[in-house]
């Protein structure tokens, strides 16, 4: 229907990317600045689930909503990269 049902402060300057869980249980921001973190937050509560120190450019939810996976990268040693799921 278009109705906003809950936001979260964001600064455009800041994020990366963000993706929603398949249900809407939860949203997941990757950021840049001031620090580049992972944050998770619940949907219906706008409250934050967790937050990580993360240098990540990516993420997207698994079909059942369960895990959120996001890139594990080291752009010095291209054998270290890597996909980490996050429950």
């Amino acid at each position: 229907s278009g109705t906003v049902r809950a936001t979260l402060p964001v600064r455009v300057t800041e994020l990366r990317f963000a993706c929603a869980a398949p249900d809407g249980a939860w949203v997941a921001a990757l950021f840049q600045k001031p620090a580049r973190r992972l944050r998770v937050w619940d949907a219906g509560t706008g409250r934050e689930r967790f937050a990580l120190d993360w240098d990540g450019y990516a993420a997207a939810a698994t079909p059942d909503g369960r895990l959120l996976a996001v890139d594990a990268a080291d752009y010095r040693r291209s054998s270290n990269n890597a996909v980490a799921f996050l429950d």
